[in-house]
This record gives structure tokens, C-alpha cells and sequence, in this order.
């Protein structure tokens, strides 16, 4: 829309100039006219008018003061003189001041008019411009109002849906713990024939009267609440759920309602009831296990990677009534004097070779006498090949040492008494000389 501007007041220098210019013209105009006077007036007041419109009051008032001067001045007598001299011609002079006031006067007030008119003017179409960019502003707040409503009532459906189809239950309850809504999950899994009303009548008869006593008691309280118990699936099957319950509240802190989320944990539950009895089953085996380790006729002991002892079984704690010392004490106090630094020193070098290790070796019983014990040793590995510990297993072989020296002592006394008999022999023979040494032995 074009605008219309109002009209620039003229410099004052210009305004003032037009004035004396527009008397001088109409003195200079009626100079030609002499001697008539009566259109010396009417161009005087014309120049007034002209003064009055151009410049406004100050030029016209100067106008008239030098229209005044130029009519007495130039066209009464005596002419070329300021002087008055007659009653005629003062009055003449006084109705001249007076129709040019009142053209001034008029003038003045005209374009007063115009001028207020203009600012009116203005003023009306600043305030249609307004009123035009509040009405654009509301249709774009409109307009984005719309988006809004669309958005939101977009994003409440896409809320909706993402409710009614989470793997999830939600349930709305109302302030006093009545339940008002169902997601279509849980409907599903309670069957179409459970409504509001007889949600209750999903959970299983043992769980349902403590559950209801926790949630009454929640609600009075306003805490939030959690459970876990088992509800009936359409097909009649019960499983165990997880249930938690938290309220909504005004700016005032009451209670406008509750929210609940379940999930069904019927399969995490069946897993911990089989990893308890597995547990279970294990510990059983560990305790036999352990039993048995402890009962068994072989010293059992287990070694750290790098040959450190860090066990050794009831057994040999039994052998040895060594208990009350660390392992590495425990070693030394258990070997026989002669044998120690020995067999230390093979072990250091098997235990760097990563080797099975087997010796016999002397060990101090609980009542201070050392039998022989024979021990194997062998490392066990991780799925990389690096060795984690090591196990032994030594049996007590003090008999079977005994009844070798035995036999060996009987085996020497045998040989010794075929020696003294060979010897009887061959001095028999060397007396009796005709009897063969073969007859004679």
C-alpha cells in the first residue's frame, strides 16, 4: 500500500521571503493601476493570502504589517509619506488591517485544519498499518496455534499408541487406588472378558489378599509401591509379574492419580528358582566333594602358579597336626632335615619347566616319626596354555619301604648263606679229592 506523507513545512528564510516577495508584487502591480485604489486593496490582500498560505501566521502578520505600510506609503496622500491625514483614510487603513487579519486569521486557521486533518490522516493510516501487522501477527500466532494443536494432537496419539502397545502393563488408578484404565497389552493377556471390574480377579487367589492389604496401605500413605505376584493369562496359565505404582500429584501435593507399570519376570523367576537349586546342587557337590578330598587315605595339596602351597587336605593335617603355622612354615616343619633343601630345589626347577613333578621323600608324622611318603605333583592350565595351579596327591609308603629293606636285607642274608655254602663246598672238595665238587654241594 502506498503511503501518503504530510507536507513539509518550507525553511523559515523561504516562508518569510515569499511573504515580503507576494507584497512586493502587489504593490508593484497596483503601481500600474494608479490612480485606482480599489484593486490595490484586493492585490494587497491577496499577497496577505498568498503569505498567510505559504508561510503560515508569522509571514502572514509580517504580509499584512507590510501591505499596511506599502498602502499608505505608495497609494495615500501625501504619497510617499507614512503620515495620516484624514479620517477617510485612516479608516481605510483600519479596514484594511482588519480584512487582512481576517484573511490571516483564516488562512491560519485553514491550514490549522489541514494540518490537523493531515495528522489525523497520518495518525489513521499508522493505526491501520498497526491494526494490519497485528492482524498479520495474529494470523501467524493463529497459524502456529494450529501447528501446535496438530503437533500435539499428534504427538498424543503417537503417546497413545506407543501405551497401548509397549511390552509392558500400565494401569491409571484414580486417587483412592480404583483402577480407570487398561493398556491393550495387559487386556490382551488377561483375555477380553476381564474388564476394569474384575482385574482383581486375574491375580492369583494366594497373592491376592496381602496384595491388597500393601496397596491399601500405599495409598493411605501416598508411598509408592511395589510387589511382585502372579496373574491369570487368558489361557488359564499363572505367571509371575513385577509390579510398581507411583502417584500423581497437583502443585498442592495431592494426589490426582496413580500410575502403574508391570512387567512379566515369570521366566527370570523360573531361571532363579533352577540357578537356587543348581546353587544349591553345587554346594551339595562341593560340600561331598569336599568330604571326600578330606577323607580319602592320600595327602591332597594344591600349589599357586608359582609353587606356593595354599591347601593341603584333612588328611594330611591328620598326618602331619601341623595347623597353626603359615604354609611356607608349615613345608619346612613337615620335611625331613636331609631331604628339604633337596627337594626344593627339584621343585623350583619343575615349576619353571612347567613339568609334572614325582618324588619320594620323608615327612614327620604328628608323633615326630618320619615316614617315607611318595608325592606327584602335576600342573593344571588355563584355556591359554598358562599354568594357574598345581595339584599333588602323596600316599604314605613307609611300609612299603620297610618291607623292601626287609627283603632286601633277607635277599642279602639269602645270597650271604649261599656264599658260606659254596664255600663249605669247595673246601669239602679240596679234602676230599675223589669225590666230585658236584656230588659233594
Amino acid at each position: 500500500m502506498r503511503k501518503s506523507m504530510p507536507r513539509s513545512e518550507p525553511p523559515a528564510v523561504l516562508r518569510y521571503g515569499a511573504a515580503i516577495a507576494a507584497v512586493a508584487a502587489a504593490v508593484t502591480v497596483g503601481s500600474l493601476l494608479q490612480p485606482a485604489r480599489a484593486p490595490l486593496v484586493s492585490l494587497l490582500l491577496c499577497g496577505v493570502l498568498f503569505a498567510a498560505w505559504f508561510g503560515g501566521l508569522g509571514p502572514g502578520l509580517l504580509a499584512t504589517t507590510l501591505g499596511l505600510l506599502a498602502f499608505d506609503y505608495f497609494f495615500l496622500p501625501p504619497l510617499y509619506s507614512l503620515a495620516v491625514q484624514s479620517h477617510d483614510d485612516m479608516l481605510r487603513l483600519t479596514a484594511f488591517v482588519l480584512a487582512a487579519l481576517f484573511v490571516v486569521a483564516l488562512s491560519a486557521r485553514q491550514e490549522s485544519t489541514a494540518q490537523s486533518l493531515r495528522r489525523a490522516h497520518a495518525d489513521l493510516r499508522a493505526a491501520v498499518r498497526e491494526l494490519e501487522r497485528t492482524n498479520a501477527l495474529l494470523r501467524d500466532e493463529n497459524a502456529e496455534r494450529q501447528r501446535a494443536e496438530a503437533a500435539l494432537r499428534r504427538s498424543e496419539k503417537n503417546l497413545q499408541t506407543i501405551i497401548e502397545t509397549i511390552p509392558a502393563y500400565v494401569v491409571r488408578y484414580q486417587a483412592d487406588g480404583t483402577p480407570d484404565f487398561l493398556n491393550q497389552t495387559l487386556r490382551e493377556f488377561v483375555g477380553p472378558g476381564v474388564g476394569l471390574d474384575g482385574i482383581r480377579s486375574a491375580v492369583h487367589p494366594d497373592d491376592l489378599p496381602q496384595n491388597l492389604r500393601d496397596w491399601r496401605a500405599h495409598v493411605a500413605a501416598g508411598e509408592p509401591y511395589e510387589n511382585e505376584m502372579r496373574l491369570c493369562r487368558a489361557d488359564g496359565v499363572y505367571r509371575w509379574h513385577r509390579l510398581r505404582r507411583v502417584p500423581l500429584r497437583d502443585a498442592n501435593g495431592a494426589i490426582v492419580n496413580w500410575y502403574g507399570v508391570g512387567f512379566d519376570i515369570d521366566d527370570q523367576k523360573r531361571s532363579e528358582i533352577a540357578l537356587r537349586e543348581r546353587e544349591a546342587g553345587l554346594a551339595e557337590a562341593q560340600r561331598e566333594l569336599q568330604a571326600m578330598i578330606d577323607t580319602i587315605p592320600v595327602m591332597v595339596a594344591r600349589y599357586d602358579a608359582d609353587g606356593s602351597l595354599n591347601y593341603i587336605n584333612k588328611t594330611a593335617l591328620d598326618f602331619t597336626g601341623v595347623a597353626e603355622v603359615d604354609m611356607a612354615e608349615r613345608q619346612r616343619i613337615m620335611a625331613h632335615p636331609d631331604d628339604f633343601d633337596q627337594i626344593r630345589s627339584q621343585w623350583r626347577a619343575t615349576v619353571a619347566k612347567g613339568e609334572p613333578f614325582g618324588t619320594e621323600r620323608r615327612l614327620r608324622q604328628r608323633d615326630g616319626e618320619y615316614r617315607w611318603i611318595s608325592t606327584r605333583r602335576v600342573p593344571l592350565r588355563d584355556s591359554s596354555g598358562e599354568i594357574v595351579r598345581w595339584y599333588s596327591a602323596a600316599v604314605d609308603i613307609e611300609d612299603r619301604k620297610r618291607a623292601e629293606t626287609a627283603l632286601r636285607d633277607r635277599e642279602a642274608q639269602l645270597a650271604k648263606a649261599q656264599r658260606l655254602e659254596l664255600h663249605i663246598c669247595h673246601t669239602t672238595s679240596s679234602i676230599d679229592s675223589a669225590r666230585p665238587v658236584e656230588d659233594s654241594c
